[in-house]
């Protein structure tokens, strides 16, 4: 039921967090639970060699009812370009 009302109200609820924060809350959590699943399978893990797949990001952007658009501007800014690197199709983080 909790998750009904979120989804039922969330363009209310987004309008508290900066759109820009919404993103970068996404991308690392995105990143922790990778890590998370790297360790679990004994490989070692440096935040900056952590591999997210831009599908793994375009799905939770969807799932979690973000503007498309906003999350372009997003990438363009120097706020993810200090935060992420681009290597093909695959997201990681700078530091």
């Amino acid at each position: 039921m909790a998750e009904e009302l979120r989804r039922n109200f969330r363009r209310y609820i987004t309008l508290a967090v900066p759109v820009d924060d919404q993103f970068m809350q996404l991308l690392e959590k995105l990143f922790l639970e990778k890590a998370e699943d790297m360790r679990a399978s004994g490989q070692e893990v440096s935040t900056t060699n952590v591999p997210v797949a831009m599908t793994d990001v375009v799905s939770r952007i969807e799932r979690q009812n973000l503007d498309m658009n906003e999350a372009t501007n997003f990438m363009r800014s120097n706020r993810f370009r200090q935060n992420f690197r681009l290597q093909g199709e695959m997201l990681y983080q700078t530091a």
